[in-house]
C-alpha cells in the first residue's frame, strides 16, 4: 500500500535492530524516513525491551511495536482531543511525540533503579550476604542492557535533529532537540548509576573480606593460645613416672590446670594490650 523499501521492511521484521534512521525516496515527491527505536520497559522488577519502527512521510506516519504495553496510550488520548496540537500538526510532530514518549519512559525506570541502589547500599554496609551479590549483578546486567539500548538512541536522535530532510519541518526541530537533551540527561544518569553499582560491588567485596579477616583473626588467636597448652599437655602426658616432676603429687593436676588457665589469660591480656583484639 505504501511501497516501503524492502530493506526497511526487513529491519521491521527481523528484530532486534540497532536504533537508527534511514532516508528513502520512491521519487522526488514521495520520500520518507525509516526510524528504528528501542523502548525499554521495567515490569515486576524485570527489564525488557522492544523495537519500535516508525515510517514518516509528508502526509503519513506508520508505527509498529512488538508488544502492547501502553506505549502509545497517552498519545492516543491526545489524538482524541479535537483541538490538540498533535491532531492539528503534521506527521513529523506525531513522530516527535512517539520518540518523546519512548525517552520519557526511561526516567521512571532510572528513578526506580536509583532507589533500589540506595537500599542495596545501606544493606551492604549493614550486613553483606550472597543475596546482595546476586542483586548487584542483576542491576549491573540491567544497566548494561539500558546502555546498549540508549546510546544508539542518542545517535539516532542527533541525526534527526540535525537532518535537513523535507519531512521534518522547522516547527518540529526544536522539539527534537528537546528529546535529544532528555536522552543526554538519561545517559548521564546511567553513567552515575553505573559508577554507583561498581562502588557498591567494591564495598560488598571489602566488607566480605573484612568479615573473613575477623573470623581468621579469632581462629588464629584461639590456635595461638592452645599451642603452648598443647605442648604442656603433651609433655606431661608422656609415660614417664619417675623422671617427670609432680607425677606422684595429688595436687599436680590442679596445679597444671591452674597454670594453663593463667597462661591462656596472660596471652589474651597480651593480645589486648597489643590491640590485636
Amino acid at each position: 500500500r505504501y511501497d516501503f523499501h524492502p530493506l526497511a521492511l526487513e529491519d521491521l521484521i527481523q528484530v532486534p535492530q540497532r536504533p537508527k534512521v534511514d532516508e528513502y525516496a520512491q521519487d522526488s515527491e514521495h520520500s520518507y524516513l525509516s526510524i528504528i527505536a528501542s523502548a525499554p520497559w521495567r515490569h515486576d522488577g524485570f527489564l525488557t525491551s522492544q523495537q519500535v519502527s516508525i515510517f514518516v512521510g509528508k502526509s503519513l506516519i506508520v508505527s509498529f511495536q512488538e508488544h502492547e504495553d501502553g506505549l502509545t496510550d497517552r498519545i492516543e488520548d491526545r489524538l482524541k482531543i479535537p483541538n490538540s496540537r498533535v491532531r492539528n500538526s503534521g506527521p513529523d510532530f506525531l513522530m516527535y511525540c512517539l520518540l518523546d514518549n519512548i525517552v520519557d519512559r526511561l526516567f521512571p525506570i532510572l528513578v526506580e533503579l536509583g532507589d533500589e541502589l540506595e537500599d542495596l547500599d545501606e544493606k551492604v554496609m549493614d550486613d553483606p550476604d550472597a543475596a546482595q551479590m546476586r542483586a548487584i549483578h542483576q542491576h549491573k546486567r540491567e544497566m548494561m542492557m539500558l546502555r546498549r539500548e540508549v546510546w544508539p538512541m542518542r545517535e539516532m536522535l542527533h541525526t534527526l535533529r540535525s537532518s535537513d530532510h523535507e519531512v521534518i519541518t522547522s516547527h518540529t526541530k526544536p522539539y527534537l532537540r528537546d528529546v535529544y537533551d532528555h536522552c543526554i540527561h538519561i545517559v548521564d544518569m546511567m553513567e552515575t548509576f553505573r559508577d554507583a553499582i561498581s562502588s557498591i560491588l567494591d564495598i560488598h567485596m571489602n566488607m566480605m573480606s573484612n568479615r573473613m579477616n575477623e573470623v581468621m583473626k579469632v581462629l588464629t588467636i584461639i590456635a595461638t593460645i592452645f599451642i603452648p597448652l598443647s605442648f604442656l599437655s603433651g609433655v606431661f602426658g608422656m609415660n614417664f613416672t619417675s623422671s617427670l616432676p609432680g607425677q606422684e603429687d595429688p595436687w599436680s593436676f590442679t596445679i597444671f590446670s591452674v597454670s594453663c588457665g593463667i597462661l591462656g589469660l596472660g596471652m589474651l591480656s597480651l593480645f589486648w594490650w597489643r590491640k590485636w583484639l
